[in-house]
C-alpha cells in the first residue's frame, strides 16, 4: 500500500463511503464494485489516490498496488452496513433473493471471496446489497442532519448495538 492513510483519514472514508453507498441503496441494489468505487471516491475527497495501480489500469486479475487499502476500507463499509443492519446481502436473478444466516457469516464469506478475486472484482461477483428499513430510517435521519458526518441523536428505532456506531464517530476530536 503506498498511500498512508491516519485513523481520521480511514474513519472519514469509512463515513462517507457508506453514506453514499446506502444513498445508491434507495434506488438500486449495489454490488461490491459500487462499494469499492464508493471507497476510491471518498479517497480522493480527501486527496488520497488508491485506485489501480500505474496508468489507472485495471488488471485483468490477481492484486494491483493499492488492493490492500481499498480491499481493508470496503470492508470495513460492508462490516458497517451489515452489523448495523442497514444492508443485506443476497443474489440478484429476477429479482433480490436475500442470503440466509447472519452478518456473522456474510462477513467473512465476503472478505474470504473478495480477497480470493483480488483487483478482478467485476458486476455481479461475490453479491448484492438491498437497502433495509433500518437503512432507510438511518438514512433520511442522517440527511436532516447538516453533514454526512453528522448521525441523528437517538437510533433509529429497532437499532440494537452501539450509537452511534464507532465508524461513524470521527476519530480525530
Amino acid at each position: 500500500m503506498s498511500e498512508k492513510l491516519t485513523e481520521s483519514d480511514r474513519g472519514a472514508i469509512v463515513r462517507n463511503a457508506t453514506h453514499e453507498l446506502l444513498v445508491s441503496g434507495t434506488e438500486d441494489w449495489v454490488d461490491l464494485v459500487t462499494v469499492q468505487s464508493e471507497v476510491v471516491a471518498a479517497g480522493r475527497q480527501l486527496g488520497k489516490e488508491f485506485w489501480y495501480g500505474s496508468g489507472n489500469r485495471r488488471p485483468s486479475k490477481g492484486l494491483d498496488e493499492h488492493f490492500d487499502i481499498r480491499y481493508q476500507l470496503g470492508m470495513e463499509v460492508v462490516n458497517s452496513i451489515l452489523s448495523a443492519g442497514y444492508m443485506v446481502p443476497g443474489e440478484v436473478f429476477q429479482g433480490f433473493s436475500q442470503w440466509s444466516g447472519s452478518p456473522e457469516e456474510w462477513i467473512p464469506r465476503i472478505a474470504s471471496d473478495w480477497r480470493r478475486m483480488g483487483a478482478s472484482l467485476s458486476l455481479n461477483d461475490i453479491c448484492w446489497f438491498a437497502l433495509t428499513d433500518a437503512g432507510h430510517i438511518f438514512l433520511s435521519a442522517s440527511l436532516t442532519s447538516p453533514s454526512p458526518r453528522d448521525y441523528p441523536v437517538n437510533p433509529p428505532p429497532g437499532y440494537e448495538g452501539e450509537w452511534p456506531p464507532g465508524w461513524w464517530v470521527q476519530h480525530d476530536q
